[in-house]
């Protein structure tokens, strides 16, 4: 059983100011913080020690990580206290501390079901044939992830060619990749230096990396917009029945659908005479939600707020354009 390493010590800074207070990998779905899911997939390929990084609100992920639920897996802590060490550096530090041959890796910031155990097979197959190094996950691009830089794949021997940002293409990368150890250990350890520009692209110009289609749910929160956007989305797969079970099940853990397209929190149920006027899509999760104040498009999670905690963002969800109005933690 290889170990995972969850990349979880990043700042945040596109979920500020939610990220000040919040890690990013504890920021909640519908109210399960998304790390979960993550390790949900790690736990489910066989691992049975993770290592998750961590610098930015340190203890807060700490304390965390470790209330959730593992499985018959543990949580060990790497930790970058002086500066963060990059996508890569992070990734090497953290090996020192579940030393393997190999590693699952794998991002603390979306919603997904990818299957791990396909990855693994298909990085064994590649690393026998043709002495691929790392295998990358890849998923079939939507035009919303064009932020996200295109991963060419020659068909044939599912090799990577080449990474490069611009208009979408065939894939994308998802962030969940199995690594070979030998591939950083040229690199000093505690030194920061990134996955892509020091690992991936002179890994693919010596036909060392190669690529996994998944077709997976993934839906990240990388921004305030795509934190929102996911409370929708997994609504509204609820809806058409298209939520994979292994998501379902872990949201029904912390919220309950009280009608279509409105979630509340486990905790913040109230009388359901009360609602009969509710509009969806919507969510609120915490205690003292003013329902009165709740409307379509509104993603609360606390009302006893600052007024400049109150953001307002225009995105386009499902081609229309929608308000949705965040509030933080009481």
């Amino acid at each position: 059983m290889i170990p995972s390493i969850l990349l979880a010590a990043g700042y945040g800074r596109r979920l500020l100011p939610f990220s000040r207070e919040i890690p990013k990998p504890l920021l909640p779905v519908l109210g399960c913080p998304v790390a979960q899911f993550s390790i949900d997939r790690f736990v489910e390929a066989g691992s049975r020690k993770i290592v998750a990084n961590t610098h930015h609100l340190a203890t807060k992920v700490v304390l965390g990580l470790n209330q959730l639920d593992t499985g018959n897996a543990v949580i060990v802590i790497s930790q970058e206290q002086k500066a963060l060490l990059g996508t890569a550096g992070g990734v090497a530090r953290a090996m020192q501390f579940a030393p393997a041959p190999r590693y699952f890796i794998g991002p603390g910031d979306v919603v997904t079901d990818i299957d791990l155990a396909d990855l693994l097979k298909k990085h064994e197959a590649l690393h026998n044939n043709f002495g691929v190094q790392i295998t990358m996950a890849v998923a079939p691009h939507k035009k919303h992830f064009a932020r996200h830089s295109n991963v060419f794949v020659n068909k044939r021997t599912n090799l990577v060619t080449r990474i490069s940002n611009g208009p979408p293409t065939d894939f994308f990368y998802t962030g969940f990749a199995v690594i070979e150890e030998s591939t950083l250990a040229r690199f000093p350890r505690n030194t920061s230096f990134d996955l892509t520009r020091d690992v991936l692209k002179p890994g693919i110009h010596k036909a060392m990396v190669g690529a996994h289609v998944s077709s997976c749910l993934w839906s990240e929160i990388g921004t305030v917009v795509d934190w929102v956007s996911c409370h929708f989305e997994m609504m509204y797969m609820f809806e058409k029945r298209s939520l994979p079970e292994s998501v379902l099940r872990r949201l029904l853990e912390w919220s309950v659908p009280i009608a279509p397209m409105i979630w509340c929190g486990k905790d913040s149920m109230v009388a359901h005479e009360r609602y009969s006027d509710l509009v969806g899509p919507m969510f609120w999760g915490g205690k003292n939600i003013p329902l009165g104040k709740l409307g379509p498009f509104v993603v609360s999670y606390g009302s006893k707020v600052p007024r400049k905690w109150g953001i307002e963002f225009q995105r386009r969800w499902r081609s229309i354009p929608q308000k949705c109005i965040i509030n933080n933690y009481d």
